[in-house]
């Protein structure tokens, strides 16, 4: 209930600033910071898409990557409307005036759902617990899997946490699959070169291990026997 509120209240807002704003705004004085603007979104939002999908990252704040869209659709309505923008743009800003409330329910509920699973999120990594069931098997896993941050508007795919080997650190057995448990996590550190970490709880710390999904242990080289002494067999040896 509360997402359809939320997706309301964002394409109502859409509309009724796409209404007013004409009326208050000067042209002359709004041209250029809306065109700059209506620039950097332009450039912003498919260059985060394609960075993602060529890298294989993940967009870290969902949510706001949205809002991003919804603001550049909407300052491009303005142009088009106070006639602020060329001739040869004007077009395809009207195209995007359209387009952005169509889009927003589609990329409102994917910043919603992308986020659901997160359980902790800081300027340095993310974690987050997942439940998956085969759609064939019918078995129901839980993974939990690290992101570590690249930059400012992505996340890197690390691996899925383990319980660490050493129980010199904490009390008691971590329940890391466990949404509940993270609600008292106070600061995750992880190592890049040896893909380890800690986790600090309340109740302690807690080491932990990164598997790569991808890893691959290579098989061990095959034995060769010894060649016999004396060499090859000759045409008359055999």
């Amino acid at each position: 209930m509360l997402i359809l509120f939320g997706l309301g209240a964002v394409i109502g807002l859409y509309f009724l600033l796409l209404r007013i704003l004409p009326l208050f705004l000067y042209p002359e004085v709004v041209r250029h910071p809306l065109q700059w603007a209506h620039r950097a979104s332009a450039i912003l939002i498919p260059g985060a898409v394609l960075v993602s999908g060529i890298w294989n990252l993940h967009i870290r704040y969902p949510m706001l990557f949205t809002l991003v869209v919804v603001g550049s659709g909407l300052v491009g309505g303005l142009r088009a409307k106070l006639e602020v923008i060329s001739e040869w743009a004007r077009p395809f800003a009207r195209t995007q005036m359209i387009m952005t409330p169509i889009l927003t329910p589609v990329l409102f509920l994917w910043a919603v759902f992308s986020t659901e699973d997160v359980v902790y999120s800081d300027a340095h990594v993310t974690v987050e617990v997942s439940t998956h069931t085969g759609w064939m098997s019918g078995i129901t896993s839980t993974r939990v899997t690290l992101y570590q941050a690249c930059g400012i508007l992505f996340d890197k795919h690390v691996g899925d946490i383990g319980v660490g080997e050493s129980r010199e650190y904490g009390v008691g057995e971590p329940d890391f699959k466990q949404k509940e448990w993270w609600q008292t996590v106070r600061w995750v550190t992880f190592n890049t070169v040896t893909l380890t970490g800690v986790v600090q709880q309340v109740q302690g710390s807690y080491p932990f291990g990164v598997e790569r999904a991808w890893r691959k242990v290579p098989p061990p080289p095959a034995e060769t026997s010894a060649p016999a002494p004396g060499g090859f067999p000759t045409v008359e040896d055999r």
